[in-house]
């Protein structure tokens, strides 16, 4: 301990005592530390620990999927189904249910809508969470005549009660239902993303055992692998779904178990995991800018060093003094880094995707993210101080005493090794930034799609009835497209239960007219007839649906060209018949589905923005159960403008009807489309931006420093006869020799990291020339940038001042 008392007390002394070097790594170590800092934060909130629930990465989630198009998945079970999963499969060492539905709750406002979650009683215990105030619902809640009791989420208990504590015992009314008010959960208790939560026993035995339906949510059993639960649950589904063929949703289906964690994040982990390797790269840039800091001054600390070896100092010793200057100034690098990291979280927290991670997720600094900053910031001590230490322990005493005056050439031996630093930083760089560059060109491409459509100054706004019948609904759209489309700036207004261009429901597809051996399938939207004036849908032949088919219900069909294409060929399709199964009489109540086909309007993206166009066909909205129906308008000017005025209309009519906040359809894109790759965008431009400043200072420190130290040389070729000019060229050369085998390097390697990132965005080749040749010109013009002063510095050394250093 007094050793290292004594040599920690002299590196520090050693570091204050050259503060512009000392300043200067800090900095550089606190960008790379604090960006990794920063991505290993939200890597650890968002992917290991993401819920404040117990053992949340034992959790799993039990999954529907259609084998023929495994993009149809149906996570809620029936009843008897739930049960059978849980009590014969003997996987599970314990299970809850989730029942999610809409409710409306009566305040002084006006009625709201609830996010009501019907749950089995022991949720609360599976999840270890407690109430922050009250208490949780237990078994004797759920049996049948008990008082019906419900728990609060935070939210909804800040909203509509103020934070009361008396809330308590407070009796609510859900639909027409009583519910006793029993507990509030704290903040971030939010499971299925609740307003609030009611026990429910969900008995294979009630009357409406069969319609009712919940997810299930499980832990497995110690020491069973996801495949071996797949594969009892599989045999008990497939004897079931042979007994009951109407509980299933697809003829060919599997049971998946995919983990909670795995089931919210999806995508999103590989975005992730490629942002923190690019950040892996930036750290690396910032250890060779330092460890070729450290050469440097290893080379002017070669007289001091002679000078310790000669009297005693064994090489240890020696080395041992060096890295623990390293590890101060790493030490000191990582502390701004985590200073700097508390500024980045903030920062990603702006740009994180809303939907791309969990509602209970809360990215900030904690104790194993600093626990992290510390590992991190002693790893990189070892990585740019091992090298510089031994390099400047390895030379003998006569040419260490010999090449410390001023003007030797010591600087030589380590030349070799801070020219591939340099390069291995270009490299790194290139390698970032061409895959932001790949990033920008696939966001730039995704912004400027044609949707088919128009998306600018349209207002969407959700629509929900309290008990109402068609005829009631029919009668409030009539009334408030009426009033809506009388407003100033509204040019149109229609009803649909679709957002475009994320389409409708999805279905299976028959054509009575058409036999067909394959499955075809496609999607349905519910609208009225001025819907199509109002997205501006280009009718192709035929006819749109009329007002006189929305108010008698008349079973017409309007399809796009996709379905055309796909099912019909060079074949005309007006008159022809449609059957949209999924609007059978199990599902909707309509006996016969079957629409005739009356007109064909151009394609639009009914898939999102990242998905090929659908079979889809348009239906009016009178004809079958109308869920979640919502009021497009389009309007002249910005849609936000009139949102107010056309929310007030909507309520004059009927204030009953619940409103939800109305949306554009540019704001949509924006949070759904366009948040994960501007996300990644704007991460990988900011660890770009760092590094080709890290690298910028490297080839300027490098260069500098070979001047200073070729200064007798250059003062000689001047007095031999040289010019400014060749003396300019040769310190651009060497340093466009460096760059340029970076250069070649980064290219070469980019093309390997590309094909990683262009799977994070949509619509990129891997191999992009044009961001490749950017980037090359980025990195040259910096270099050229950076090399500029020394050279010019060169071109005016004098050659008697030169050779009187000698």
């Amino acid at each position: 301990m007094e050793w290292l008392f004594h040599e920690t007390r002299y590196a520090l002394r050693e570091v204050t005592r050259r503060p512009g070097f000392s300043i200067l790594a800090l900095l550089t170590l606190a960008m790379g530390i604090g960006a990794a800092t920063t991505m290993y934060s939200v890597i650890y909130n968002v992917l290991l620990n993401p819920f404040p629930y117990t053992d949340p990465r034992r959790m799993v989630d039990v999954i529907i999927q259609d084998v023929e198009n495994p993009e149809r998945i149906e996570g809620a079970l029936a009843i008897p189904e739930f049960r059978a999963f849980i009590d014969d499969s003997r996987v599970f060492e314990d299970a809850v249910g989730t029942s999610p539905a809409r409710m409306l709750y009566r305040t002084d406002h006006g009625p709201e809508e609830f996010n009501v979650a019907s749950v089995t009683p022991n949720l609360f215990s599976f999840l270890g969470v407690p109430a922050l105030i009250g208490r949780t619902p237990n078994q004797e809640d759920a049996r049948a005549g008990s008082s019906r009791v419900a728990v609060l989420s935070h939210k909804a208990w800040m909203k509509y009660f103020s934070g009361d504590p008396d809330v308590l015992g407070r009796g609510m009314v859900l639909d027409d239902s009583t519910v006793t008010i029993v507990g509030v959960m704290p903040p971030r208790f939010t499971w299925h993303v609740a307003d609030v939560w009611i026990p429910d026993s969900a008995d294979p035995n009630s009357p409406d055992a069969l319609k009712r339906r919940f997810w299930l949510q499980a832990r497995l059993k110690p020491g069973l692998s996801l495949r071996e639960a797949q594969a009892r649950l599989n045999v008990i589904a497939s004897r079931r779904a042979r007994e009951y063929p109407e509980r299933y949703p697809f003829k060919k289906f599997s049971i998946n178990v995919i983990t909670v964690i795995d089931w919210v994040v999806g995508r999103f982990r590989g975005v992730l995991y490629t942002l923190f390797g690019a950040v892996g790269l930036l750290l690396l840039i910032a250890c060779c800018n330092v460890a070729n800091m450290l050469l440097a001054r290893g080379t002017a600390r070669e007289g001091e060093i002679a000078i310790r070896s000669a009297l005693g100092a064994t090489r240890l010793r020696i080395v041992r003094l060096l890295l623990i200057e390293s590890l101060l100034l790493a030490l000191g690098g990582g502390a701004l880094g985590a200073g700097l990291a508390y500024g980045g979280i903030w920062a990603v927290r702006q740009f994180i995707p809303p939907y791309a991670i969990p509602v209970e997720t809360e990215i900030s600094m904690t104790v194993p993210v600093l626990a992290f900053s510390l590992a991190i910031a002693t790893l990189t001590a070892l990585l740019f101080g091992v090298v510089p230490a031994l390099r400047s322990t390895r030379n003998d005493l006569a040419s260490g005493l010999s090449n410390s005056g001023r003007g030797g050439d010591s600087g030589s031996r380590h030349g070799n090794l801070r020219n591939l630093l340099v390069v291995s930083e270009v490299t790194l760089s290139l390698i970032l930034l061409t895959g932001a560059g790949v990033l920008m060109r696939g966001f730039f491409s995704m912004v400027h799609l044609d949707l088919g459509f128009n998306p600018h100054n349209l207002l969407l706004t959700r629509i929900s009835f309290p008990n109402a019948t068609m005829a009631h609904k029919r009668q409030f759209f009539e009334a408030a497209l009426e009033h809506i489309g009388s407003l100033p700036g509204v040019l149109s207004a229609g009803v649909t239960n679709s957002v475009p261009p994320y389409g409708g429901i999805t279905t299976d597809i028959d054509m009575p007219d058409k036999p067909h051996a394959e499955r075809w399938t496609g999607e349905f939207q519910l609208c009225n007839e001025s819907y199509f004036q109002t997205i501006g849908l280009r009718l192709l032949r035929g006819s749109t649906i009329s007002r006189s088919d929305v108010a008698v219900g008349r079973k017409v069909a309007v399809v796009n060209e996709t379905l055309v294409r796909k099912y019909f060929g060079n074949e005309d399709p007006i008159g022809k018949r449609v059957e949209l199964m999924r609007l059978g009489a199990g599902q909707s109540g309509i006996l016969d589905p079957t629409f005739e086909i009356v007109g064909v309007v151009a394609d639009i993206r009914n898939r999102g923005v990242e998905e090929n166009t659908t079979a889809e066909a348009m239906i009016p909205f009178t004809t079958a159960g109308f869920d979640f129906p919502r009021v497009i308008v389009r309007t002249s000017s910005d849609a936000r403008m009139i949102s107010k005025t056309i929310q007030r209309e909507i309520q004059a009519i009927n204030a009953n009807v619940v409103q939800h906040d109305p949306m554009t359809i540019d704001d949509m894109l924006r949070e759904n489309s366009y948040a994960r790759p501007r996300f990644s965008v704007f991460l990988m431009g900011m660890f770009s931006a760092i590094g080709l400043a890290l690298v910028g200072t490297g080839v300027y420190g490098v260069l500098a420093y070979n001047v200073s130290r070729r200064t007798r040389e250059i003062g000689i070729r001047i007095a031999l006869g040289a010019d400014q000019t060749q003396v300019f060229r040769s310190v651009f050369g060497t340093a466009f020799r460096l760059i340029g085998s970076g250069v070649i390097l980064g290219g070469l390697t980019s093309l390997a990291t590309n094909r990683v990132i262009s799977h994070q965005v949509w619509s990129v080749a891997a191999f992009d020339p044009l961001t490749l040749v950017g980037a090359i010109s980025v990195i040259a013009l910096l270099g050229g940038a950076a090399c500029f002063l020394p050279a010019l510095r060169a071109t005016r050394v004098h050659p008697a001042s030169a050779l009187r250093h000698e």
